[in-house]
């Protein structure tokens, strides 16, 4: 290993300086463009741009281990600069064109002609059409670069490209020949530049090393590096090991992450889990580790620990499986929660119907902001190879999603989820059954939801009345059975009643309670929020029928103002405004009636299941009438045991 300050004229030096595999992205942003060009602007101070460290692999090619997001930036900025000067500077005989060539380009040989140039930094897949792209242009071809047609959602390359030409477009040719100069003056040594020979140590140690200090380096990518050295490591001599092993990366890990800017936004966007963010590459190899290894408590802060322990002993074909194998579940990850989360998110036309049981789950937990069983799901999506229409897998998301509704409707929170996916993963759907859903003391039974649904949160209940509306149009009898979930809430008796509902008398039962009295006033309000005083609409109410009085909500005002009776697409609707036509009032008890109506539908939808716990056989004092056994059963003590 060697280390000498140079200045940036080091890289015409240089033949071919590649972007190694397990570097990520160019991911360099505005504020570090713009912190790159003024440490130039100012030719009377020397900026020093730290190390740059690469590896020797042959005389003709050296790794760049650390310093891509630096060398890159440079490099576009060169050629901005080369690109907003006149065209009278770019002769084939001039200065500045002969710096441009030599200092991205390089030739194989010496006798070479330009035109069979190659550009001096291959990047890796991701970013390498767009650099070369810019480095290309006007230069090694004739074309140009539209500034017009790169937008917030293009690479980080060509953005970076498009700020440096605004920037400097409307500087004066003297201006761009100073800063020219300023970059590639040879007496300006800006870098240490570290070189490591053939056989020093492992250059992606020392890049896990040195990002892992700066903290530049997600947890995901640490785990990718860590898993492909740890791939590599295990090479066999003598054999093509290696080179598979790179095939492998970019088949299944390149391919799947980084294969184009939106592909690898998605992957790098970020979750909340509490307080903390984890993006959904790491939360997807959160759920790998989940499914393969088990609970590990606090899994994601040592979640880079539990790969490097659980892979340590692996050989080499295990590794490339287990490599593989996250790419499965990355393309079932997408496919079915990634894909779903944007088409909610950009409003896109999304229809459900009663019996998509796999969507519907997924709209649940999306909506209910639950994501601790994901592992659970694609792990069983994986192993029906996505066959939605297994019977097993549909009743298996059935039984969950019962369980996280009436979890919902609860007071219970979420807090352990994470032990619950670990104990389905492990013992399959039945130990929810068990341990909840059919356990009384666990709060989920028919009777506690029938009181929960007596005091429901507004996005529960939305949920909860969407798949009512849905199970009512089941089947091929109704023309509409698919509906998109874009509805807005609305309660029938108001939350604000007292100025044109003051007048209905607050019932409880046989009980009139004074409309005045803090126990009438306290009894209003919670009967309010019963799911049986809530509905759906397409559309928000005016607020001036919002607040009215119940047939004025029905009818609406003068026309202009529409009622219930103006929105009666959906079935729920449809049944208050037929209501009204033989009873035109509305109050506790209405509300009390629609709620035991719709608790009924409720259970139909998402049942207990009570009936399938195993029960205990009670224990007993008294000893066992021996007069009601067979002489076989006596014999066979296995089979006594098991009848009592």
């Amino acid at each position: 290993m060697e280390a000498k300050d140079k200045s940036l004229k080091f890289l015409g030096e240089k033949k071919q300086l590649t972007v190694p595999f397990f570097q990520r992205r160019y991911v360099w942003k505005e504020e570090n463009w713009d912190e790159l060009l003024k440490s130039f602007e100012d030719s009377s101070i020397k900026p020093f741009l730290g190390s740059i460290i690469l590896k020797e692999v042959s005389g003709e090619e050296s790794l760049i281990v650390d310093g891509q997001q630096r060398l890159t930036t440079i490099t576009i900025l060169a050629k901005a600069i080369y690109d907003c000067l006149p065209d009278t500077c770019k002769t084939p005989t001039s200065g500045t064109r002969s710096y441009i060539e030599n200092m991205l380009f390089y030739r194989v040989n010496a006798v070479d002609d330009f035109k069979d140039s190659h550009i001096r930094i291959q990047h890796s897949k991701i970013d390498a059409d767009d650099y070369n792209t810019v480095i290309k242009a006007q230069v090694l071809n004739d074309e140009s670069i539209d500034l017009d047609t790169i937008s917030e959602n293009s690479s980080c390359i060509l953005r970076c490209y498009k700020y440096y030409r605004r920037e400097l477009e409307n500087r004066g040719e003297d201006a761009l020949k100073t800063l020219f100069n300023c970059l590639f003056d040879g007496n300006r040594k800006v870098i240490v530049l570290i070189t490591l020979k053939h056989d020093d140590v492992n250059e992606q140690t020392i890049f896990d090393t040195i990002n892992r200090a700066g903290i530049r380096l997600s947890t995901a990518d640490i785990i990718k590096n860590n898993l492909f050295k740890n791939i590599l490591d295990k090479c066999r001599p003598f054999t093509d090991d290696r080179k598979y092993a790179l095939e492998a990366y970019e088949e299944y890990w390149e391919k799947t992450f980084y294969s184009k800017q939106e592909i690898s936004d998605l992957w790098d966007r970020e979750r909340v889990f509490g307080n903390v963010k984890h993006n959904n590459l790491e939360f997807l190899l959160y759920c790998v580790a989940c499914i393969k290894w088990g609970e590990d408590t606090d899994m994601f802060s040592k979640l880079e620990t539990v790969f490097d322990r659980e892979t340590a002993s692996m050989g080499f074909n295990e590794l490339i499986n287990l490599v593989k194998e996250i790419k499965e579940y990355a393309d079932i990850f997408k496919k079915y929660i990634l894909d779903l989360e944007k088409a909610l998110e950009d409003e896109q036309d999304l229809y459900f119907r009663y019996d998509d049981k796999i969507r519907g789950l997924l709209l649940i937990l999306q909506k209910f902001g639950i994501q601790m069983f994901y592992p659970y799901v694609i792990m069983r999506l994986k192993e029906v190879n996505q066959n939605e229409s297994d019977p097993q897998l549909r009743e298996d998301f059935q039984i969950l999603e019962s369980f996280v509704v009436r979890r919902k409707l609860s007071p219970k929170g979420t807090h352990d989820y994470t032990s619950k996916c670990y104990e389905i993963i492990k013992h399959k759907i039945g130990a929810l059954i068990q341990s909840d859903l059919g356990n009384r003391d666990a709060g989920l039974t028919d009777a506690d939801i029938k009181r929960y649904l007596s005091n429901t949160k507004d996005d529960t209940a939305k949920m909860v009345l969407f798949w009512i509306e849905l199970r009512r149009r089941r089947g091929d009898a109704y023309d509409i059975n698919a509906l998109e979930y874009n509805y807005t809430l609305e309660h029938i008796m108001p939350k604000k009643w007292k100025t044109h509902w003051s007048e209905v008398p607050i019932v409880d039962g046989k009980t009139v309670y004074d409309k005045d009295s803090d126990d009438g006033i306290h009894y209003r309000d919670s009967m309010i929020q019963s799911i049986g005083n809530k509905t759906l609409l397409k559309s928000s109410l005016n607020s001036a029928v919002k607040n009215a009085d119940f047939m004025t909500k029905i009818k609406g005002i003068d026309g202009r103002r529409p009622g219930y009776d103006q929105h009666t697409a959906l079935m729920l609707t449809r049944d208050l405004v037929a209501k009204s036509q033989t009873d035109q009032n509305w109050d506790e008890k209405h509300i009390s009636d629609r709620t035991n109506q719709l608790f009924g539908e409720f259970v139909q939808i998402w049942p207990s299941f009570a009936d399938r716990v195993q029960v205990s056989a009670p224990i007993s004092d008294e000893d066992p009438n021996i007069d009601q056994f067979t002489q076989e059963q006596l014999s066979d003590a296995a089979l006594l045991a098991e009848i009592l």
